[in-house]
């Protein structure tokens, strides 16, 4: 029972250690716009690029914007506007492939939401 223990110490400190080890980066804020920014999506290509989208209401409106980063989230890219609807576009979802970075979202187009 001792040797039972004594090895499940030896287990827990290990285990401890090693998730002790693990760390975070320093916070980054990526956006300092007049509006409310919200609803990140987040992907990560083969490269280590990050990119990222979100909503936001700067525009005037609530709109889609992105930004990248091709060094693995040490510097930013600046951000780009990828919707131009005159009402709401939200809940913006990204992904990378081989093929290329792909963001869909919900714009509200008059009656009815539809998928861009």
């Amino acid at each position: 029972m001792r040797k039972l223990s004594i090895l499940f110490f030896i287990l827990i400190f290990f285990i401890s250690f090693y998730l002790g080890a693990q760390t975070w980066s320093i916070l980054t804020r990526l956006t300092w716009n007049s509006g409310n920014s919200h609803a990140p999506s987040i992907a990560i290509d083969e490269n280590n690029g990050v990119h990222i989208c979100w909503q936001d209401t700067s525009p005037g409106n609530q709109e889609i914007l992105f930004k990248n980063s091709t060094d693995s989230g040490v510097n930013w890219g600046p951000q780009t506007r990828l919707s131009w609807n005159p009402t709401l576009s939200d809940w913006p979802s990204i992904t990378a492939a081989s093929s290329g970075v792909h963001v869909a979202w919900s714009n509200y187009a008059s009656t009815n939401f539809e998928i861009f």
